[in-house]
């Protein structure tokens, strides 16, 4: 994985975003290794005041908003496992 830091928002967003499509995959590791991904997007997005949800916990939480909007996912796409 890329140093994180290093990245712009929005090439971060598009990861946590490709992250969060490839967690639907079947291979349970596989699926694992994305939710991480997801989470430590997020936790970088959210050092930068970028607040998408970590989990699904967070998606489906009403008390959580995203205060941005997040692009559509690419399944395997740049920044997935």
């Amino acid at each position: 994985m890329e140093n994180l830091k290093d990245l712009a928002t929005e090439q971060l967003l598009q990861y946590y975003a490709n992250a969060s499509r490839t967690c639907s995959c079947g291979g349970h590791h596989k699926a694992g290794m994305n939710e991480l991904y997801r989470e430590d997007y997020a936790k970088e997005l959210g050092a930068r005041g970028v607040f998408v949800p970590k989990d699904l916990n967070e998606k489906f939480s009403p008390n959580f908003k995203a205060n941005v909007d997040i692009p559509k996912g690419i399944f395997n796409g740049k920044g997935s496992y």
